[in-house]
């Protein structure tokens, strides 16, 4: 309270004499002689300033002075010594009223310097220090025009003490450089003044001298500062010299002003030249190490010892000196206190001056250099002990302290000691962080006599800081979990012993914080601008929320909308709330945003105002409201608003009080606040400071105007200001982004987004030109980085702190997307990747790459990686399904490149498996990018070396997986790895198959050499070199065989221990036999207690040997278990296509692919027709088989070999299926396992067509269907069992997601029971069936269901009701109505087989145990829990081991088949019967709200009616099914009102298709979009036959609907002529879009998209064929692999393209053509492999057709014959197809000719008729010309071609 009253009352004298003096002047001033008024202004200055009121001085006395020089601001002339001249000294310098003026300016500075020390000691805000740089500029131009004037010397050399003050202070706060010149200057007016040259002033020229040569030395310019010493040296000698001539002064006196000169200068030489003089001397290497070895043997010798001791000794007389030289020699201002390290450079010359000097320093310090022990200060022996702590100079700091205790002070010693346990500080100052309470006493209790040294505080406090750094943010990042982090450190431990309540600690807790947000906003205040932004930007600070202090923050609060915002986020924000709800606290936060919201509002407005009052120009009476600047919680800024007056205002006085009511105003005696009522100049930069205000308090201001002759301009104050409040430093972006991260934890997502969205403005630019120096990511311009960019003029305003929450609120929200829309990184199923979500994701990739840059602007590595794992967790569904897209490459390559500059220990020190995780990340992005097939070479090469750097790099070997360290440690060859898998040599696969074999060979005995074989193998077979691959397999299976041989059999130690006699045990001390403990107790002397310790280890050893050797062999079985399945695997479709071949040579027959001419024999396949039909029925429908090949007896030799051949063939298929499926299952590697049985599947399906072709051969054909029957029905049984394991394993791991719980079954289901089926599949994606990515369910049902079939054929009875009972398990019986049938007879023949073979003799199955006993009775719905052994190949008298219990079969049938829904039943049964009963089914299905299967069954209910001849029925059943299936009424004929008016005329437009196909995807679905295209289609074809121009209109229809699968993935172009060349290998990802035949048969597909191309084509609508092509290319070539089909048609295509003027890309498809590239092949490559031809050059539209490269084109392309590869692929007709194609192509060419060239019109062509081949054997045309009757041709010529 007396410190209150006493500021106060010093405010109140400071007002009443700023107004006496005010009164005083403008009395006076006309009364008194203007120079004796003059004089009393300085005089009255100069004693106001004597007295430190420097304010007044400056003010009233020196301003009003040289206002009658000028009237503006004084500044404005400082910056001309011509203005300053003719200004300040219009009669000259001479005149008498000169000297006057030159003090008072003098004296100014000196006030203004004053005066901003007082308010900012340490210069923090920048405009101090721009302050005093203007001071010092004043001050030199004051000092350059008074220079001539001798009389004025005494002006010069207090100048020079002003500038060497104000620098000195300066240089302490690290601005050297900037001062620099400021010294020079005040050195040379020394210097230039004559009166100051003598002796007398010597001792201050050396200080300037000497203040020079530090700065150049702290500006790290030695030698400049070196040889301005040895220039003041010489100067020194100069006065010396005149001196000795004439001496005023005593003899004594003056040496002892000299030898003070000399020596600083000395001290400034020695400082480099201790350093550099060695460095000259010692310029061998061998030499320098030796230095060190000297270093410690001279420390014994006498003094000097060393050379620096001698340079010493040379140059200084006294131990005074020559410690002071020490310690400036190794002073320097760069170099902080902690943490300690060496000296820089790191250097050994340097190192060892270093520890020279530190020897010499020690010894002075310690006496023994001096035979009489000089005085040294404890400020030099303390400055010397922390110069040893700094330099790592240990020795020398513990030896030091001992010698200081002697004279040091109480204070100095703590703190010493303090550095000599700073690790004991580290330990309390991170106590300090969780308990200041306790560190706070035992400061205060202990230790309240010591004064900190500030330099040794700041450092300490920096280190503490550095130390607790990681585990403050570890406490921020955890959020609202925060608490049990903390208990987890234990960080309250030791609060317990204090005894304190909860109250109590929290009170504490206010405290501290209350005393941290006053220093914050102290420090802010020293830090703020007058510039207006602070206004807008301010710092942040949190206030914590206790429930017992609510009053009291209230009351502190008051009118601050922030800050109360903020305690209500706090508020609601609580870990425990007993008394908050979810409403109550969607409501606090709902309220602080409200809260936010009005301040912005308040800060807009006022904004506004200081705006339209900068830019006003209305004539008032009075002065407008001033204008803010800058607030804090203390203070006000403010300056006048422009005031236009009929007066001059000479004076302006800011008034102000609290706006308490609404009729508070603003008056004359409102003078009561700090800083108000003074009149101050109205010079051009007045500023008004108002202090002393409440925090949180609203305020009124206004200004009085006065004359020159103190009166009040206007007869009235300004007007007022609206109410202003003064808070602390708080922005209100900060409290958005708090707000933001609580209701982010809170779960108020909408309210986060709210908060989030105006900082997402402010921060981030939506689109912005690259910067000139941007570095280009690419090799050509198509690929670009992200639009959103950061603004980094928002960014350089706010402060870390914010940026920081801002990027947390980044991942906030970004987590809030992925929540909301299933943007998970795992979400890969078909619905949840569709466009829209693929956009979803794009859209968060670019909010992440924002938190990358922002987090390198912040220099955060864990933040980046955070951010780049985001990305990569958002890209990672769509790198898993293979979707290119640009702006995916982009986002890689940036992951990428920022991973490059992420230290290597920040990704190490992730979390134990983490790193893995990485490594992995980094492996996907970097093979991810398709920049080969982009062609952009050097980028994709760039890429790659990038991600090899990151797996591969030494600085992150720790990390690598045991196989590379393994084959590094065994063999060190991992650069020859490198090298065979190089991107290079994958590039070019044929350049040296023998060359990359016997490379592979070298990897013999190693972990990864199967690997490397196999994938060998993969790249052989591409090549179609199957004879390798069985032989090269061969003999790594004969290699394999030998090696786990020996392996197996070496598993044991002993050769090792019998190699080492030493290591043997005697035979007395290893028994032979029996266990040890035996042994020692019949003989217990037989060893001692160190020899059984001996003979334990040993022991042990020999155990544990024998342990990891097996283990290790186990292991390198597990991991080439799946190398060695998939090497099988390309074994099988080896065999497979080697069979075909000779099939295809030895019969005669083109075995090509799918047939789609032929009726499919998997229509009446169990699982598509739901029961088993007769075998004769089948035969019936596909052709009578011919009798098996195997049961013929006559033959001749060479048939048996054939037949031999054909059997053994399939024995090694059969053969390798099976080991195929068993490793596989065996290693638990189910997508090998999937992928094993897809195989088996598709080349069942192929033999099967082969099969069907026996019936066209008279002889004996080798595949039959009972040959096929025999064997394959053994790999299905085997696939089917193992596929149900895997299910049951997957289902057990939660890899798979339950969909019906465990209930009656032993099992839960993946896949839902019976209730779940609806009869048939809907168009719209239907999980779980239709979630391909882990494992395809609908195609396993398939497979089952086929195995059961064959069962069933082949009468495996056993193996029927094994398979078809866990089938029943697993799928919770929902195919129990065509699977329970076939179970319950096979149940009934297996019980009559026991009936038959039962007799005395029999033995009792163990299965009959688990029949009888009613506990554990084994039934149909638990029969997997009991893993009974079963034997497909037992003989028929032994029992069998299934459930045989017809009864229980049958029950639990009839309980399944009551919870099933009616329609599925009505459905399947229609289509199991194929009848007209589908009728009525309709009505079932609608009633049920099963639209899909209502659509299916109308499609095949016309498909039946068009087969009776009903074309009005089919129609009518067509278009009802087509209005079902797009929700729209009469949709033939309103399909073009979907998305434009009806006024639209052209209904083929581009952008229209576009447009009407997405909303026909997002209506239908992918599969009811190509339902509909193919329902149109058949419309088009078969119902409007005669009516073309509606025909065609309907074709335009179906091509759209066809178009719509492309824009379900955002990897497909938009528009038609984007997809000129565009193919893909994936169309909609996570789908298979064929799975059931009875929404999409591929058959149908292709036959509509056939007829559609045709007759599209036909009516000139070529466009919009273009997607059609892709898509036909990928159905034929991707899925049905129909090379023939494929042919076709690139044939039509270039037709099209021919049609439409694409020249370019018609000629590129007649390349690929002849090449024979792109031609589908079952093989892994998934395409044939093509010989190494020429590459041909393309053809350019843009040029003249007579140009050299396209005559070339043109002359190659049509010369060219075939490619091997096509040639056996076309029949006749494709030929010919393929010649018109050609011919039209080149009619086409001909007729965009207008004119024929002169030169060529002269050149004839001509072409012999009998050279021609005959009619039916036409080939490709020849380019020289066109032939007719054998006459003449022209080839005529085109400058100007059309340009597309």
């Amino acid at each position: 309270s007396k410190c209150s009253c006493s500021t106060s009352s010093k405010k109140t004298s400071f007002h009443m004499a700023s107004n006496t003096l005010f009164d005083i002047w403008i009395k006076y001033k006309p009364r008194l002689p203007e120079w004796y008024y003059n004089e009393r202004l300085v005089k009255v200055g100069d004693t106001l300033a004597q007295i430190k009121e420097y304010k007044l001085a400056l003010v009233q006395c020196y301003e009003r002075y040289l206002q009658q020089f000028v009237s503006g601001n004084l500044d404005d002339v400082m910056n001309d010594v011509h203005c300053f001249k003719s200004t300040f000294f219009p009669n000259g310098v001479k005149d008498k009223k000169a000297a006057l003026t030159f003090h008072a300016l003098q004296a100014r500075n000196v006030c203004i310097y004053e005066m901003v020390c007082s308010r900012d000691r340490n210069l923090q805000n920048r405009e101090s220090l721009q302050t005093c740089l203007s001071v010092l500029a004043s001050l030199r131009l004051t000092m350059q025009v008074a220079l001539p004037q001798e009389n004025l010397c005494w002006l010069i050399y207090n100048g020079t003490i002003h500038i060497y003050t104000i620098c000195r202070q300066l240089m302490v706060m690290g601005q050297s450089a900037k001062v620099l010149e400021y010294l020079l200057w005040a050195s040379i007016c020394m210097e230039s003044s004559i009166p100051l040259l003598s002796v007398h002033y010597l001792t201050w020229r050396a200080t300037l001298y000497t203040s020079v040569s530090q700065c150049y030395f702290d500006c790290q310019a030695g030698i400049h500062g070196e040889i301005f010493a040895r220039r003041g040296l010489i100067k020194i000698d100069e006065i010396k010299q005149l001196e000795d001539i004439s001496s005023s002064l005593e003899h004594t006196e003056t040496e002892k002003i000299f030898r003070e000169a000399t020596l600083k200068m000395s001290v400034m030489i020695f400082k480099r030249a201790v350093y550099e003089s060695r460095r000259k001397s010692n310029s061998s290497r061998r030499e320098s190490k030796n230095l060190l070895r000297k270093l410690r043997t001279s420390f014994k010798l006498s003094w000097p010892r060393t050379t620096t001791e001698q340079l010493l000794v040379e140059m200084f007389d006294g131990a005074a000196a020559q410690f002071l030289a020490i310690l400036e020699a190794l002073s320097d201002s760069s170099r902080n206190l902690l943490p300690p390290h060496p000296p820089v450079p790191d250097e050994i010359q340097i190192r060892v001056v270093t520890s020279e000097l530190f020897s010499a320093g020690l010894e002075i310090l310690s006496g023994n250099s001096l035979k009489k022990q000089s005085q040294l200060s404890g400020d030099a022996a303390v400055k010397f002990v922390k110069l040893a702590f700094s330099y790592e100079e240990w020795a020398v700091f513990y030896s030091a302290l001992e010698f200081v205790n002697d004279f040091l002070q109480e204070d100095d010693i703590f703190y010493l000691l303090v550095l000599e346990n700073v690790e004991t500080v580290h330990v309390l100052g991170y106590l300090c962080v969780y308990m200041p309470t306790c560190f706070h006493n035992y400061i205060v209790f202990s230790f309240q006599n010591v004064h900190p040294d500030k330099e040794i505080l700041v450092d300490v406090v920096m280190c503490l800081w550095q130390k607790c750094k990681t585990d403050l943010q570890q406490i921020q990042m955890s959020g609202s979990d925060c608490l049990e982090y903390i208990h987890k450190h234990q960080a309250y431990q030791v609060l317990l012993h204090y005894k304190k309540t909860p109250t109590q600690q929290l009170k504490i807790a206010y405290e501290i914080l209350e005393k941290a947000i006053n220093d914050m906003n102290t420090s802010r205040l020293m830090t703020l601008l007058p510039d207006g932004k602070s206004i807008f930007d301010n710092c942040c600070t949190k206030v914590k929320f206790t429930k017992s202090y609510t009053e009291l923050i209230m009351k502190k609060i008051k009118r601050n909308k922030l800050s109360r915002a903020i305690f209500l986020m706090q508020k609601a924000a609580q870990k425990f709330p007993e008394e908050l709800t979810t409403t109550s606290q969607r409501q606090l936060l709902e309220e602080a945003l409200s809260l936010i919201e009005q301040v912005e509002a308040e800060q807009s407005a006022l904004y506004r105002s200081l705006k339209e009052a900068m830019s006003s120009k209305k004539n008032n009476r009075t002065p407008p409201p001033p204008l803010l600047l800058s607030r804090s919680h203390c203070s006000m800024t403010f300056k006048p608003a422009p005031f236009d007056s009929d007066i001059q205002v000479s004076w302006y006085c800011i008034l102000g009080c609290a706006a308490g009511g609404s009729h508070t105003k603003v008056r004359l005696n409102s003078n009561k606040l700090q800083n108000s009522g003074e009149q101050i100049p109205a010079n051009g930069k007045i500023l008004f400071e108002v202090q002393g205000l409440d925090a949180n308090e609203k305020y009124i201001f206004a200004v009085a105007a006065y004359s020159s002759d103190g009166k009040l301009i206007g007869d009235a104050i300004g007007q007022m200001t609206k109410p202003i409040l003064a808070y602390p430093p708080l922005s209100a972006t900060t409290v958005r982004s708090y707000l933001t991260q609580v209701a982010y934890q809170t779960g108020n997502f909408r309210l986060a987004r709210a908060a989030f969205s105006p900082m997402w403005d402010y921060f981030v630019l939506d689109s912005s030109p690259l910067p000139p120096n941007a570095a280009v990511i690419s090799a050509s311009s198509n690929l670009t980085i992200s639009e959103k960019r950061l603004c980094f003029k928002a960014v350089s305003q706010a402060s870390p702190i914010t940026l920081h929450l801002f990027l947390r609120n980044i991942f906030a929200v970004s987590d809030i997307s992925v929540m909301e829309g299933a943007l998970f990184c795992d979400s890969i199923c078909s619905n949840q990747i569709f466009y829209k979500e693929q956009v979803a994701r794009l859209a968060e990739c670019e909010r992440m790459t924002v938190a990358i840059e922002l987090s390198n602007w912040l220099n955060n590595a864990s933040y980046t990686l955070q951010s780049v794992v985001q990305c990569y967790g958002l890209l990672a569904p769509l790198i898993y399904h293979k979707i290119f897209l640009v702006p995916v490459v982009q986002i890689l390559i940036k992951c990428l490149a920022v991973l490059q500059e992420i230290p290597s220990a920040t990704l190490q020190r992730r979390q134990e498996g983490c790193y893995e995780s990485i490594q992995h990340m980094i492996a996907c992005t970097s093979y991810h990018t398709v920049l080969h097939s982009w062609k952009e070479y050097e980028l994709a090469v760039i890429i790659i070396n990038y991600g090899k750097n990151l797996l591969i790099s030494p600085a992150v070997s720790p990390g690598l997986s045991g196989n590379v360290k393994t084959e590094r440690a065994h063999t060190g060859k991992e650069v020859k790895v490198v090298s065979l898998l190089n991107s290079d040599s994958c590039y070019t696969i044929n350049t040296c198959v023998i060359c990359y074999f016997i490379a592979v060979l070298k990897f013999k005995g190693q972990k990864r050499f199967l690997e490397f074989f196999v994938q060998l193998l993969h790249k052989v077979l591409n090549e179609e070199k199957f004879q390798c691959v069985l032989e090269w397999a061969d003999s790594m299976e004969d290699y394999l065989k030998r090696f786990f041989f020996f392996k197996g059999k070496d598993t044991s130690p002993s050769r090792k221990q019998k190699a080492s006699p030493s290591k043997k045990p005697t035979k007395k001390a290893m028994p032979k036999k029996g266990p040890l403990r035996e042994y020692l107790m019949k003989n217990p002397d037989a060893m001692s207690k160190d020899k059984l310790k001996k003979l334990a280890h040993q022991t042990l050893v020999m155990l544990l040997s024998k342990y990891v050797t097996r283990s290790q062999f186990s292991q390198m079985c597990l991991e080439e278990m799946p190398w060695k399945s998939q090497m099988n695997i390309y074994l099988a479709i080896t065999h497979y296509h080697l069979f075909k071949k000779n099939l295809e040579e030895q019969y005669n027959i083109g075995i090509t692919g799918s047939h789609y001419n032929i009726l499919d024999p998997e229509i009446f396949s169990l699982n598509n027709s739901g029961t088993v039909l007769a075998k004769d029925a089948i035969e019936d429908n596909l052709g009578k088989s011919t009798t098996s090949l195997f049961e013929k007896s006559e033959g001749t030799e060479t048939q048996t070999c054939k037949n031999f051949y054909w059997c053994t063939t399939e024995i090694s298929f059969n053969f390798l299926f099976l080991l195929i499926s068993v490793l596989a299952h065996r290693g638990g590697h189910w997508t090998l396992l999937q992928n094993a049985c897809r195989e088996l599947w598709n080349y069942t399906q192929e033999f099967q067509l082969i099969a069907n072709q026996s019936h066209s051969h008279t002889d004996a054909f080798p595949i039959t269907w009972d040959f096929l029957q025999n064997t394959i029905w053994l790999p299905f049984f085997f696939a089917s069992d193992m596929i149900i394991d895997m299910i049951v394993d997957l289902q057990a791991s939660s890899s798979l997601k339950i969909v019906d719980p465990k209930g009656d079954f032993c099992i839960p289901s993946c896949l839902g029971g019976i209730v779940d089926e609806n009869g048939g599949s809907n168009l719209h994606p239907q999980p779980p069936l239709d979630d391909v990515n882990v494992v395809d369910l609908r195609w396993i049902c398939n497979l089952i269901l086929k195995t059961i079939e064959l069962l069933y054929q082949m009468k495996k009875w056993e193996a029927l009701v094994h398979i078809a009972v866990q089938f029943n398990i697993f799928t919770h019986e929902r195919f129990t109505e065509q699977v329970s049938p076939l179970l319950v007879y096979a149940q009934r023949q297996l019980m009559e087989r026991i009936q038959q073979f039962s007799g005395p003799d029999s033995h009792e199955s163990h299965v009959t145990k688990y029949l009888s006993d009613d506990a554990q009775k084994m039934s149909c719905r638990n029969y997997i829990g009991y893993k009974l052994q079963l034997s497909v190949a037992r003989s028929a008298n032994l029992l069998v081991c299934v459930p045989l219990d017809v009864n229980d079969t049958l029950k639990c049938f009839r309980e399944t088949l009551e919870k099933s829904k009616y329609q599925s039943r009505a459905l399947r049964h229609s289509r199991k019967l194929l009848s007209l009963f589908l009728a009525h089914t309709q009505g079932i299905l609608e009633t049920s709200n099963q639209r899909d299967l209502k659509v299916q069954a109308l499609h095949e209910l016309g498909n039946l009616h068009f087969y009776a001849g009903n074309k009005r029925a089919a129609f009518k059943c067509w278009c009802q099914a087509l209005d079902e299936t797009l929700n729209i009424t009469d949709a033939l004929n309103t399909w073009q009102e979907l998305s434009f008016q009806k006024d639209a005329t052209d209904c083929f437009a581009v952008g229209r298709s576009t447009d009407m196909s997405q909303k026909f995807l997002s209506q239908a679905g992918p599969w009811g979009c190509l339902h509909a295209a193919v329902l149109v289609a058949k419309i088009a074809q078969y119902i409007t036959t005669s009516q073309m121009r509606l025909r065609t209109k309907y074709c335009y229809f179906s091509a759209i609907l066809f178009k719509a699968l492309f824009r379900a993935s955002l990897q497909h172009p938009t528009f038609d002529y984007d997809f000129v060349q565009y193919e893909t290998s994936i169309l909609i990802p996570g789908i298979d879009l064929f799975s059931d035949r009875y929404r999409a048969d591929i058959s149908t597909v292709v036959a509509s998209l056939n007829f559609i191309m045709f007759e599209l084509h036909c009516a000139k609508q070529n466009l919009i064929l273009l997607p059609l092509f892709t898509l036909y290319q990928y159905i034929v070539s991707e899925i049905c692999k129909d090379p023939a089909k494929c042919i076709e048609g690139r044939i039509l295509k270039i037709k099209v393209l021919t049609d439409i003027r694409f020249f370019t890309e018609a000629f590129h498809e007649l390349s690929l053509l002849i090449s024979g590239e792109r031609i589908p092949c079952k093989i892994p490559a998934g395409y044939r492999y093509t010989e190494q031809i020429q590459a041909l050059k393309k053809f350019d539209s843009s040029k003249s057709l007579m140009s050299t490269t396209n005559l070339q084109v043109l002359e190659d392309t049509f010369n060219s014959i075939l490619s091997l590869t096509v040639v056996p692929l076309c029949n006749q007709q494709t030929m010919n197809k393929l010649t018109l194609a050609k011919i039209h192509l080149i009619i086409s060419l001909s007729a965009t000719i207008n004119y024929i060239p002169e030169k060529v019109e002269k050149k004839l062509y001509c072409v012999d008729n009998s050279s021609l081949p005959e009619p039916n054997k036409t080939t490709a045309s020849n380019v020289k010309g066109n032939y007719k009757d054998g006459g003449k041709v022209y080839l005529y010529s085109f400058k100007h071609v059309f340009h597309f």
